[in-house]
């Protein structure tokens, strides 16, 4: 193409074009997220616990577990095998946790990584015993303990049996007890819970004269409790993502105080932008999803298409960072933006948005949006 033929408005396209990275894209500010880490670390290293540093919703990234180990994470921790052995191979002598019970399938790959794990399942943990064995290690382990959230963990009635049996299981060390809360079911940890947890611990290490050397039943849930002053120190193992990486309260969504929640900004193109009615024409069944959607009658409204879609986000997550935008949902490619109220909108112009967690999950996923570290 010849550009000195190009004149006005063709010519503005190129350049817009050219100065563009490939849209939608994701820009991540490590150096926020060190700064959120750095706060996280002093107020868990006060109160004498140990930092994990959570990487799943990044799926591990090294440039994000590096900015949390700088802000003072004692340790890396995911979900996921494969993360955590990009994380060993970047920092090898990096205490590593998997939060996710491993499947038996994986058992080796796990003993090969060194990591401590949480655990539920006592047969998984006889063949992990024989797995770390075989392989001349010992596997350092996190049992698992329910309080009411009712995803993994074993019951009160089964945890006196399953702690005898994990003592005299061969290549398996039981480093502590943990527990989940508020992921699942969405309870809040309070004072009753944590103290049945303590109390639970304290009467296994007398019963079996064992010490139990970490109580982790604490993640970005229970940082308000500490900010408060109300959580025994006995609680001395906390697993930190969303608090790290995006600030927020996980218990109503809102900015821990003295947090930054500006640290990762998604940017979307116009592809589409049109005045239109807001409600549909027509009779109105199931959408792409299989939702029933409800649409306000507000007459004629400006509407902007982005170019992304449930296929790589939860609409209903983003939060519009531009004045007078207001996400309307979603299908699987695109998603529609109430734009009335926003001003000096064109079609390939950027809207940006702050993701909360599931929508910064899939985002990171999505092999179709890209990921600027910054």
């Amino acid at each position: 193409m010849n550009e000195t033929l190009l004149t006005g408005f063709n010519y503005i396209v190129l350049l817009k074009i050219r100065n563009m990275p490939n849209t939608p894209f994701l820009t991540v500010n490590t150096k926020k997220i060190e700064q959120n880490a750095k706060k996280m670390a002093t107020l868990v290293h006060e109160h004498g616990a140990r930092l994990w540093g959570v990487t799943k919703v990044v799926l591990g990234d090294v440039a994000v577990a590096k900015s949390m180990l700088q802000g003072g994470c004692d340790g890396l921790a995911d979900s996921r095998i494969e993360s955590l052995k990009k994380l060993r191979q970047a920092f090898p002598k990096t205490p590593l946790l998997l939060i996710r019970p491993p499947s038996m399938s994986r058992l080796k790959e796990l003993v090969q990584v060194d990591c401590v794990s949480l655990q539920s399942d006592l047969e998984t943990i006889k063949i992990l015993g024989e797995v770390s064995s075989s392989m001349g290690r010992t596997q350092k382990i996190v049992l698992m303990v329910e309080l009411g959230d009712l995803r993994e963990g074993v019951t009160e009635e089964e945890l006196f049996p399953y702690v005898f049996e994990v003592l005299r299981t061969p290549g398996i060390e039981l480093e502590g007890l943990g527990a989940v809360l508020t992921c699942f079911a969405g309870v809040v940890p309070d004072q009753n819970m944590v103290s049945k947890f303590i109390e639970l611990a304290s009467k296994i290490s007398s019963e079996y004269k064992v010490e139990i050397k970490y109580l982790a039943p604490a993640a970005t849930n229970f940082v308000p409790m500490l900010m408060a002053g109300k959580l025994p120190r006995a609680i001395n193992d906390f697993r930190i993502g969303e608090g790290i990486i995006l600030g927020m309260n996980v218990l109503d969504r809102t900015p821990l105080p003295g947090f930054d929640v500006d640290t990762v900004e998604l940017s979307c193109e116009i592809i589409e932008l049109k005045s239109k009615p807001s409600k549909p024409t027509g009779i109105v069944s199931q959408d792409a999803y299989g939702s029933h959607p409800v649409f306000e009658d507000r007459g004629t409204r400006r509407r902007a298409i982005i170019n992304i879609g449930r296929g790589d986000c939860i609409p209903e997550l983003l939060t519009p960072l531009d004045e007078g935008v207001v996400v309307l949902g979603g299908s699987s490619d695109h998603v529609v933006c109430d734009v009335e109220d926003a001003t000096g909108l064109s079609v390939g112009d950027m809207l940006r948005f702050r993701p909360g967690y599931g929508a910064l999950l899939s985002l990171v996923t999505s092999p179709f949006v890209e990921k600027v570290f910054v």
